[in-house]
């Protein structure tokens, strides 16, 4: 049987919300380590991986601090990752909850896609169809969804998949959770581990909210187009996506709370 892959939790060491994730684990049997968040202080750019100008000319507005701090603390994992000797890690943030105790499907989830470059999201919002790639067990799959969705809570990632992402976010303008989405930038496969095994706690954000300010009519126009394009990748890296896995004539599922 499938060892349970080394887990990292990203979260502030101390923290009221570090402190409950851990208490949790332990109740369930799970153990992790411990990645520092980033809280980011003084003026954008914050970070020199942060392009603002790019995300200004693209979307009119950058990300916030939390954000960029998001998407940092989550490069750090990535290059533990690749620094380290564990070919499949899983890392979740600190406010992640298991649904049920972790066990062998996730294991097993691992072992399935060793030496691959690809990411598995335990968690994602909204639910999405999919086609089947791989059969875990009669209760539980590793599928691709038909169209991306979000969140960075609690994933999967090969040490193939922490490289490519490490260096197509040299320069990054994107959430974290959203990058995910964009494999013609990084080339790396997003599968679903279904049915879900982690929750989203209802705890506050840390993450902020984004400002948002008027543009003009030619700008939004050239956002619009941008949005396209990136639209048009994304099918074409998609379509590719379903070649190498062998899904294109795969029938499509939908997800069970439809």
């Amino acid at each position: 049987m499938a060892r349970m892959p080394h887990a990292f939790v990203i979260g502030e060491a101390g923290s009221m919300r570090t402190q409950s994730f851990f208490s949790h684990a332990q109740s369930v049997g799970f153990e992790a380590e411990l990645s520092p968040a980033v809280f980011l202080t003084g003026e954008c750019p914050w970070s020199e991986h942060y392009d603002h100008n790019s995300r200004l000319s693209t979307m009119g507005y950058g990300l916030n601090r939390g954000e960029v701090g998001c998407f940092l603390a989550h490069r750090k994992v990535w290059q533990k990752i690749v620094e380290g000797s564990d070919r499949v890690c899983l890392v979740l943030e600190d406010d992640a909850r298991w649904i049920t105790a972790p066990g062998g499907d996730i294991a097993e989830a691992a072992g399935s896609i060793v030496g691959r470059p690809m990411l598995v999201r335990l968690l994602s919002q909204p639910q999405r169809s999919y086609r089947v790639w791989k059969n875990l067990s009669s209760v539980s799959s590793l599928v691709l969804p038909t169209r991306p969705s979000d969140l960075s809570v609690a994933y999967l990632i090969t040490r193939e998949a922490a490289v490519r992402l490490l260096q197509a976010s040299q320069c990054f303008v994107w959430p974290v959770d959203r990058f995910f989405n964009l494999s013609y930038l990084h080339g790396v496969d997003v599968l679903h581990l279904a049915p879900e095994k982690v929750e989203h706690e209802d705890i506050d954000s840390l993450i902020g909210k984004r400002t948002k300010p008027a543009v003009s009519f030619a700008f939004r126009l050239k956002r619009e187009w941008l949005r396209f394009m990136r639209s048009v990748r994304t099918a074409l890296a998609y379509q590719r996506t379903l070649g190498r896995l062998g899904l294109r004539f795969k029938s499509v599922c939908r997800p069970v709370d439809e």
